[in-house]
């Protein structure tokens, strides 16, 4: 009775949640309708900026890559004597941007 089985439905699931108190003894059902759980010092109006720094943060990762890739390529047609990964300026660029 006191645990859910792996065949437990969403719904049993939401219930045995729901049972749950959190610090203020509020129940957990305010969280699941994505309130804020009873705390009044949470500030929901900044959620953009982390979406933001998400997307920005995708973006430049994936470049980073890119740029790693295309040292890799250049490397490999210069042909000479092969060099460290730290001594490619641009792999290095790359890897700050990772």
């Amino acid at each position: 009775p006191g645990t859910l089985g792996p065949m437990a439905t969403l719904h049993d699931v939401l219930r045995a949640l729901d049972k749950v108190s959190v610090p203020n003894n509020n129940t957990l059902e305010g969280c699941l309708a994505l309130s804020d759980c009873g705390r009044e010092d949470t500030d929901s109006s900044l959620w953009y900026v982390g979406v933001i720094v998400s997307i920005i943060g995708s973006i430049l990762s994936n470049f980073g890559v890119n740029t790693q890739k295309y040292s890799m390529i250049q490397e490999i047609r210069r042909s000479s004597a092969e060099r460290s990964y730290f001594s490619q300026p641009i792999w290095v660029l790359g890897l700050v941007m990772v």
